[in-house]
């Protein structure tokens, strides 16, 4: 499944990506995208809302070596895209789900110093890293990341990964089901009023990715907590408006009040 548009993980061939506002009116790559990606609308300035000072390069690095690494060992494929530019909004990151056209999962991210296109992997095709190569070859990676980025570069980056990787964890425990597919369909068709299960189901999947993704990061040392949440809050802003969620009925409002 691949969910592109407002947040991020996929289902069904649905793209789903991670997304940021942008004041711009240029366009890159053609047609409207799919939904179901991290939908976030703003440039957040991560040192405003970081809950301790700024980081080290190597802290950074640190953070996003363990990840990198725990997600190729997942059986994920890391790939370099480009952001794209629809005006309104960046789509920014996206996670696809292994389905019967393809044999991995993959999380696809703009990566700062790596050629677009470039595919990370555990096992497979791209870039293969044999066991006994596999950190040497993540360590290189984020190398190549950390030096071509700045810390607020990185740090946005680690949020966006972590998101998506949350997308793959809730895929990973059965959450990926018809219903939330055919609230992505209904997404990508402008349809979301027509079944308000369906757009709620998109919003939880929202909402676990984020949380999953978090949990995750807490266990690399990851410490720019408000960061995250200034982030996630922005998507599922987004998110709730896109799906129209505010004008659904009242049992949708209550059944989202017990994760909200």
């Amino acid at each position: 499944m691949k969910i592109n548009g407002i947040s991020g993980s996929a289902i069904g061939g649905v793209r789903r990506q991670t997304i940021e506002h942008s004041n711009s009116a240029k366009t890159n790559g053609s047609g409207s995208p799919l939904m179901n990606d991290t939908l976030s609308f703003k440039n957040i300035k991560f040192e405003e809302y970081s809950s301790k000072g700024v980081a080290t390069c190597s802290e950074l690095k640190d953070v996003l070596y363990r990840m990198f690494l725990d997600i190729l060992n997942s059986g994920i494929a890391i790939v370099a895209v480009y952001r794209r530019d629809y005006g309104s909004y960046v789509m920014e990151a996206s996670f696809k789900a292994m389905d019967n056209t393809q044999k991995m999962h993959q999380i696809n991210l703009p990566l700062r110093g790596v050629t677009v296109g470039d595919s990370f992997s555990a096992s497979g095709s791209g870039y293969t890293l044999a066991s006994n190569k596999t950190k040497k070859t993540v360590d290189e990676l984020t190398d190549r990341i950390i030096n071509a980025s700045s810390e607020n570069d990185v740090r946005r980056l680690i949020i966006v990964t972590a998101h998506e990787y949350g997308h793959f964890l809730s895929w990973q425990i059965g959450n990926h089901n018809q219903e939330l597919k055919n609230g992505l369909q209904l997404i990508q068709q402008k349809m979301a009023r027509s079944n308000f299960n369906f757009a709620e189901a998109v919003y939880r999947e929202e909402m676990l990715a984020w949380n999953l993704g978090l949990n995750k990061l807490l266990t690399y040392g990851f410490e720019f907590i408000a960061a995250y949440e200034k982030l996630k809050k922005d998507s599922l802003d987004t998110y709730y408006k896109e799906l129209q969620l505010k004008d659904a009925p009242i049992d949708i409002h209550s059944k989202m009040s017990l994760y909200l």
